[in-house]
């Protein structure tokens, strides 16, 4: 092994005395410092509290593979993967759209070994990543990558795409901030169908769990998929960028049917109840700090399910060094 990736290994901060595990975000400022100082290629080791173990690739460009090696277990979107991994047990299919590089299609995968997994992507860089991931993984029966995007309708559209920094996420089929631009986004055309036309063509699964990372394309998503969405209600972990975004999903996923919305904060491993117009059951108002996940479902859930949650970070070092998790109005 060379010095370059020896010392990438040796910087780790999950080596370190008294570092303790917490979920991390890729634009925070020491962890950019970190992997631009410290530039690590090879195989990472992923580990989430409750999952058996996958692999994922990392040429010093996928930041959720960069995370998982410098801050190893639960490092990456912990709350959100443990969540997602107990519910792919539930279910015998699931769909990942806006994959990336494949860590949620991963997670279930491994987690329910009985799961087929569909991914969805449109940017083909990301799709071959995913596509090694998941050989290296062994996962190759159990999940098929899909270069295609999810929308209203079928056809083609335009997508924004960095190719500079092609893993990196935030590929759109919206228009993008004048400072993503700046930085080398382009426009290509891609393919792209509706969950109900895929729900079809697939002879009508039972899906039910889908999570959906569409960078402020959901809502059209949602439109696309009106019939298998009422008709199996799945639960969903989605991005929110904004309240005014929280809003919009809660107005067109109740028309559907769902009942349940809960804010998933991943540092703090907590979830709270948020009830229509944004409100909490204490009556306080919800207040976006910045992007984080929700979970959608039909109903709530029951005591058990978070009984189980809290089983599976306690038996973690990133569940030990939050010490007491706080399902809060749940």
């Amino acid at each position: 092994m060379d010095e370059k990736q020896l010392s990438a290994l040796a910087a780790r901060p999950l080596l370190k005395p008294g570092f303790r595990p917490s979920s991390i975000k890729g634009h925070i400022p020491p962890f950019r410092k970190l992997r631009e100082e410290n530039q690590y290629t090879g195989p990472v080791d992923v580990r989430i509290p409750g999952c058996g173990p996958f692999s994922m690739y990392c040429d010093a460009d996928d930041n959720v593979a960069q995370t998982f090696f410098y801050y190893g277990e639960g490092a990456y979107e912990a709350l959100s993967m443990i969540l997602f991994a107990q519910l792919a047990r539930r279910t015998t299919r699931v769909m990942d759209i806006g994959g990336h590089t494949g860590v949620f299609s991963l997670t279930a995968a491994r987690a329910n070994p009985a799961c087929r997994v569909d991914y969805f992507d449109i940017v083909r860089a990301v799709k071959e990543r995913a596509e090694v991931n998941v050989r290296i993984s062994g996962l190759q029966d159990s999940i098929k990558l899909n270069l295609l995007g999810m929308s209203s309708q079928t056809g083609e559209m335009d997508a924004h795409v960095n190719a500079n920094q092609a893993l990196w996420t935030g590929a759109s089929l919206e228009s993008l901030p004048e400072r993503v631009r700046q930085k080398g986004a382009t426009t290509e055309k891609v393919s792209v169908s509706t969950i109900d036309e895929f729900w079809k063509e697939n002879g009508h699964p039972e899906v039910g769990l889908i999570k959906l990372d569409v960078e402020n394309h959901e809502l059209e998503v949602f439109k696309g998929g009106q019939g298998m969405l009422s008709k199996h209600l799945p639960f969903m972990l989605c991005e929110v960028l904004s309240a005014q975004q929280f809003s919009a999903f809660q107005e067109a996923l109740t028309k559907i049917g769902y009942k349940a919305f809960y804010e998933i904060n991943d540092a703090d491993l907590t979830m709270r109840a948020v009830l229509p117009g944004l409100k909490y059951e204490d009556g306080s108002h919800y207040e976006f700090k910045e992007y984080h996940n929700i979970l959608v479902a039909r109903n709530r859930l029951g005591p058990a399910f978070f009984e189980t949650i809290a089983e599976t970070l306690s038996r973690c070092s990133l569940g030990l060094a939050k010490l007491n998790p706080i399902w809060s109005g749940c």
